[in-house]
């Protein structure tokens, strides 16, 4: 595919300013919304991250059971490279498994390009996108390695890239077909 003026979204060459993204999550505290009322939920954190087609990949934290108080995961994400950041977004959010279809209970959504490494407090907002509970946040550990453009191209491992994604999909989609 050839675009004129040299933007082309789907290459997978390396920019001066590419970067390989690693994100822990830690901990977080106060997920729930009914936290107040004595109830609780099983959550669990998904983060994506979104951009040209070549940088979209995620990774789902395994679900912890009965504690939106104070849950840990304590689970590494490699995203591999993110070629273009600064049209990329890291967007986390944390779902309730008992509920039907996987609630979405809180969310934030980063910029790439304004990402820190290090250890960092993300405060989570509800679904309309209002800070509803001042409380609620997530606790992630950030390591972000500048690439230079001689490396190249490297495929994410303990996440999924876009083309894993859409090869699952057709896999899926052909299973319903045949039964």
């Amino acid at each position: 595919m050839f675009i004129l003026g040299g933007f082309n979204p789907y290459e997978h060459t390396l920019k001066a300013k590419s970067i390989h993204l690693t994100m822990s999550v830690l901990s977080g505290r106060h997920l729930y919304p009914g936290i107040k009322k004595g109830s609780n939920c099983n959550p669990f954190v998904r983060i994506e991250v979104f951009g040209c087609p070549i940088d979209c990949c995620y990774g789902v934290t395994k679900i912890c059971a009965q504690n939106a108080f104070n849950p840990t995961w304590d689970e590494t994400f490699n995203f591999g490279i993110v070629h273009i950041p600064s049209l990329s977004v890291v967007r986390v959010s944390v779902f309730d498994s008992r509920k039907k279809g996987n609630e979405l209970m809180y969310q934030a959504t980063l910029p790439v390009d304004y990402l820190r490494g290090g250890f960092r407090c993300i405060r989570m907002r509800n679904k309309f996108g209002v800070f509803e509970n001042g409380l609620a946040a997530l606790l992630v550990y950030v390591k972000i390695d500048a690439k230079d453009e001689k490396r190249k191209h490297s495929t994410p491992c303990g996440s999924k890239d876009l083309s894993t994604m859409m090869a699952e999909f057709s896999n899926l989609e052909k299973r319903k077909n045949s039964k």
